[in-house]
């Protein structure tokens, strides 16, 4: 015999308590709920009153229902947010499903919540909510107003990609721009001496980063490059905006360099079939790079040199410790970052051509 429907939505509203689906301090409505879940609003009615008849709701002085906060709990879990914009990229996702497996390890539970700008509801909400601790990728740009909620709520917080130290907030970066540097290293030492940057995506936090250590490491080894720089507006995703980007450089020779730092793997790629459309090389006309984006940069044909990230889970568990202590007698450096990571020497890169040995070339900013 199947269950009465009421029962049905009484369970599943049990399961999303238990999995902190809701943050704020009441539930949606009655009549919200049954939209929702394609039911009557009597038949709601009728779940929420025997949840409430057990002890699992209580109605608060306005009206309205939340959990009962004076129902003890045998084993209370960890409860984490994860807040981060809508994304196509895996590394986003890859973040997401290892601190996954990390909070299930701690019999914990995780909710991915997905923001579209840093002024939507949910932003505020989140941090405002009963969460043990968010992880955060933030935007470019984020107003003073959030910063300062941020440091109010330092202590429940890590954040990814973006460092805020300076607020008393843990900062995970798993690969460092400094080690654009390796790259440089390996390129110099196989006698490229014009290595030009492309980056073709919103200048972000880290994606700066990555380009000012490429402008410092080429001043500091005395070589030379260029900076092609080019995002289109309205903002286009994905790699075929890349590709004709790189083809328009090649077509009116300003691609000239020996060998080309892409800030990403994925432009990497891009740039690289530009290239070969214009029966280029790639690791014997011209070198190209790239960085992190692993899964891209070996499975590929030829294979991309690029730098490797560190693995994620030691610096999202240091993270998660930081939640569960609230940061009391911390010892680690807030900054989580690796000391030093390999670099995935593949195909894409080679010795400069002879056509460039002997050539001098000024350095165009």
């Amino acid at each position: 015999m199947s269950k009465k429907k009421y029962i049905e939505v009484a369970e599943i509203m049990k399961k999303r308590l238990c999995d902190k689906v809701y943050t704020a301090s009441s539930l949606p409505s009655e009549r919200k709920l049954a939209v929702q879940l394609g039911v009557s609003y009597l038949t709601v009615r009728k779940a929420m009153k025997s949840l409430l008849k057990e002890g699992v709701l209580q109605r608060n002085k306005n009206g309205r229902l939340s959990a009962n906060s004076t129902v003890p709990q045998k084993h209370r879990s960890l409860n984490i947010g994860f807040l981060m914009p809508p994304s196509i990229w895996a590394a986003q996702h890859s973040w997401l499903y290892e601190l996954t497996e990390l909070v299930k390890e701690k019999q914990g539970v995780i909710r991915p919540i997905t923001y579209f700008n840093v002024s939507d509801p949910v932003v505020f909400e989140a941090l405002e909510g009963d969460f043990d601790g968010l992880f955060i990728i933030l935007p470019p740009e984020v107003p003073n107003l959030l910063l300062d909620l941020l440091e109010k709520k330092r202590r429940k917080i890590v954040v990814l990609w973006r460092d805020l130290t300076h607020l008393g907030i843990p900062s995970i970066e798993n690969a460092p721009p400094r080690f654009v540097g390796k790259l440089l290293d390996h390129l110099s030492g196989l006698g490229h001496k014009r290595i030009d940057c492309l980056n073709t995506q919103r200048v972000e936090p880290v994606v700066r980063e990555r380009i000012e250590h490429w402008n410092i490491g080429i001043e500091k080894r005395k070589i030379y490059g260029r900076l092609h720089y080019s995002v289109p507006r309205p903002y286009v995703p994905g790699l075929q905006p890349i590709r004709k980007f790189v083809s328009s450089l090649i077509d009116d020779g300003q691609l000239n360099s020996s060998a080309l730092f892409c800030v990403t793997t994925s432009q990497a790629w891009a740039a690289m079939k530009a290239c070969q459309d214009k029966g280029l090389k790639v690791g014997q006309d011209i070198s190209i790079c790239g960085f992190g984006e692993m899964d891209i940069a070996q499975m590929l044909t030829p294979s991309i040199t690029a730098v490797q990230p560190a693995g994620r889970k030691p610096f999202l568990s240091m993270g998660l410790e930081w939640i569960e202590t609230q940061g009391k007698n911390w010892s680690r450096p807030l900054r989580l970052e690796p000391e030093d990571v390999p670099l995935f020497i593949g195909e894409s890169t080679g010795p400069a051509p002879a056509r460039f040995e002997e050539k001098s070339i000024s350095m165009v900013s």
